[in-house]
Parts: structure tokens; sequence; C-alpha cells
């Protein structure tokens, strides 16, 4: 399992998040009750409000580019933004539901189904940023991080016996889509730069 050095260090990235309501919140919050009772010293538990669903990237929080991210944030921003709201006045609101918690290398993930509509809002930024010259693709699973870890975990059989035995069923809708400004990694601290109401063509 990967140590997250990374943990409360400043960062940068913009990315597009869905947050869950205050139902989805508490039952995922449950989750994380439930496995911090296993005393396991390793693992670091996001805040309940830093809990969230990354739809995308405009600019990814572990790439490095040829330049400042914030440089290349004023000279395209505006390009990016009109086309996510062009194309999210479009899409309609979906449901996110989560069918299981997951131990990965890298963290403790609530795992969501994923949606048309996801693949289509990052199929469109694929687009955008290729067309700004930047490659790379968009994340390929929809999930919410519960838990990463410090240093290596004292009893990993124990925390992988407390996931496979913790089936989750929560959800929520999602209406909008923020853009937000990561500065403090896990997305401690964010600043909201946009609200973009789905389908709001036809509201």
């Amino acid at each position: 399992m990967i140590d997250e050095r990374s943990w409360n260090r400043p960062c940068l990235a913009y990315n597009l998040h869905a947050r869950p309501d205050d139902g989805c919140r508490n039952r995922l919050s449950s989750v994380q009750d439930r496995l911090a009772r296993l005393g396991e010293e390793g693992l670091l538990r996001c805040q309940p409000g830093s809990l969230h669903v990354s739809v995308g990237s405009f600019l990814f929080v572990r790439e490095d580019y040829a330049e400042a991210k914030e440089t290349l944030w004023v000279r395209h921003a505006s390009r990016w933004l009109e086309g996510l709201t062009h194309l999210l006045t479009r899409v309609q609101p979906f449901t996110l539901t989560y069918r299981q918690v997951v131990v990965t290398d890298a963290a403790v993930i609530a795992l969501a189904e994923c949606p048309k509509e996801i693949e289509v809002i990052r199929q469109a930024l694929t687009t955008v940023r290729s067309a700004s010259g930047m490659d790379g693709s968009q994340p390929t699973i929809v999930h919410t991080t519960l838990f990463r870890f410090a240093a290596a975990l004292r009893d990993p059989p124990a925390l992988l016996n407390a996931t496979q035995s913790s089936l989750l069923d929560a959800c929520f809708p999602v209406r909008e889509i923020v853009v937000a400004r990561e500065v403090l990694y896990p997305s401690i601290v964010t600043d909201d730069l946009a609200r973009f109401p789905l389908n709001a063509a036809t509201a």
C-alpha cells in the first residue's frame, strides 16, 4: 500500500466535482466510523466536508506541465468553461449510486456505478484539453475517497475483511457540477470557481 506523503500539503489542481447531499454524506461517514473502529493507525480519514466525486479535471493535481498550472488556467479557462457551459446545459440531472467499499493501493474508496452522463462529461474534457495541446485521460472509475494511508497498515487482512463485508447502498442526485480549485491535498481546502446546473437550458 502507498504511504500518502502529500496529505495536508499545498497543491494545485482544477477539478470538476459532484458533491453528495447530507443524507449520502452521513451514510459515507457511517462507513468511515465503522472502519475507524478497527483502530488502524495507518488510516488518514477524509473529513465530511471534503467528500466528493471527481467527475474530471482540467489540470490534474499529480501532473506536471511545461508551464505553471496557474498560468495555464488563466490562458485557457475562458474557453474551457465556455465549452463546459454549452455541454452541461444539455446533460440531464442524474443519480450516483455507490455499491461497495474497496481497498486499493492508495486508498479506501466508496465505488459507484458510472452513469453515461459522467462518461459524456469526461469525453468532453479530454477533447477540450487536447485542443489546448494537453495529453492525458480522465479517470476511469467513479468513487469517493474515504481514507488514505499514512503508513503501512498493522493488520491489512482485517481492513480487507471489514470492507468486503460493507455492502454500500447509498446514492445522491447530481443537479450541478462544481469547478473547484484544489489548494490543500486531498481536497481539504478548495475554492469553488463556478457552479453549473445541469440541463439549465430547459429550466
